[in-house]
């Protein structure tokens, strides 16, 4: 993670195809609520690929908004999360 003055950047949260499905994805989320809440921050930002479509539910279900397209890459939106 990577933080400027606007909000932090989540880079990548990637799970190895063999432990998809298994509940962990949740884990990482709330490691990084935890992480960037301790660091005094309450919300994020990433950027995911729009064919990623597990990807995109999941951060749908877990709080994480549509916040605009990607200039750098055509592929990709940007979505903010607010933690509480």
């Amino acid at each position: 993670m990577t933080q400027n003055s606007e909000r932090p950047h989540v880079h990548l949260i990637y799970l190895c195809p063999e432990y998809r499905g298994q509940g962990l994805a949740k884990y990482l989320q709330h490691y990084i609520k935890q992480t960037l809440l301790g660091a005094e921050c309450s919300r994020a930002v990433l950027s995911v690929s729009r064919d990623n479509v597990r990807a995109l539910r999941f951060y749908q279900r877990h709080g994480w908004q549509y916040l605009r397209p990607n200039l750098k890459h055509s592929s990709t939106d940007f979505y903010c999360c607010h933690f509480h």
